[in-house]
């Protein structure tokens, strides 16, 4: 919706010329220049420039729009003449049109801003609610069977079996899988699980260390520059979020090894399940 400013301040000596040099009343000429101001907000540049139009054009905006008594190419002239449109090089422009018109030009560039923003709040939340959509749906088919006990040992000596009890989390070492030994000097799986199972007391128990699982783990450790507090933060943050604990429309929950499988660990840390306590109920439909 157009609209245009009529300021108090034009009711002064040029306006006064115009309405005698025309013969009509006051308000007659405040309609005249009403209506070509409001034809200029689609047809003037916000520094009043009347792009490609001539006096001619300007006389047909006011043709069968005022009292016939007044003629519209004489009406032109006067406003030129007086200085309510001024004329340089060929090009017309109306006289203090930034100041006159300061408002719409305002009220539009604030829409352009809103609109901008809008457009932008409506992209931010459809991608947001598609990356969830798409992780939720990626990683709710995760395996939780318990890893397979292994194989008798024909030696004598009994080799030392993975399987940790829940109550003796301090057993969990970096020894209980054979693992290449660089990996288990630089990677400290066991303080990482004991970590893990001290703080997500909401998720399974891990148990133990298969070659795979160590394989993940150590590559975590890396890259996040060898960082035990952010495995404490990655915990922490799990253990708060009870969209992550089952509190979403399939009852579906995480686990050890969804969480620090590397596009996981990055979603966590990063905050993306931080809030979903309180609008879990958003996403009901999206799993």
């Amino acid at each position: 919706m157009a609209w245009v400013s009529v300021h108090q301040q034009i009711r002064g000596a040029k306006l006064r010329r115009l309405y005698k040099a025309l013969g009509c009343s006051e308000a007659e000429a405040i309609g005249i220049l009403t209506i070509l101001w409001l034809w200029g907000l689609d047809n003037a540049s916000a520094d009043g420039e009347i792009i490609s139009v001539d006096r001619g054009d300007l006389a047909s905006v006011l043709t069968g729009a005022i009292s016939r008594k007044i003629k519209p190419d004489r009406a032109i002239d006067l406003l030129t003449e007086i200085g309510w449109i001024n004329e340089k090089d060929g090009t017309l422009f109306f006289h203090d049109w930034d100041v006159w018109q300061k408002q719409f030009y305002s009220g539009r560039q604030d829409r352009i801003r809103k609109t901008e923003w809008e457009r932008k709040k409506r992209n931010v939340q459809k991608s947001v609610h598609m990356d969830v959509r798409n992780d939720v749906q990626d990683d709710i088919h995760v395996d939780r069977s318990p890893s397979p006990s292994p194989s008798p040992s024909p030696s004598p000596s009994p080799s030392p079996s993975p399987l940790l009890e829940d109550t003796n989390v301090s057993s969990l070492s970096e020894t209980s899988v054979p693992t290449p030994a660089v990996e288990q000097i630089s990677c400290p799986y066991g303080e990482i699980t004991k970590l893990y199972n001290k703080i997500c007391t909401s998720y399974p128990k891990v148990r133990s260390l298969s070659d795979a699982r160590k394989k993940t783990i150590a590559a975590r450790w890396r890259h996040y520059g060898k960082n035990l507090d952010v495995f404490n933060d990655l915990f922490t943050k799990a253990e708060k979020s009870s969209f992550l604990k089952g509190n979403n429309a399939k009852s579906w929950s995480a686990n050890f090894d969804w969480m620090i499988s590397d596009r996981n660990m990055a979603k966590i840390l990063d905050g993306n399940y931080d809030y979903k306590d309180n609008t879990c109920a958003k996403f009901q439909n999206i799993i």
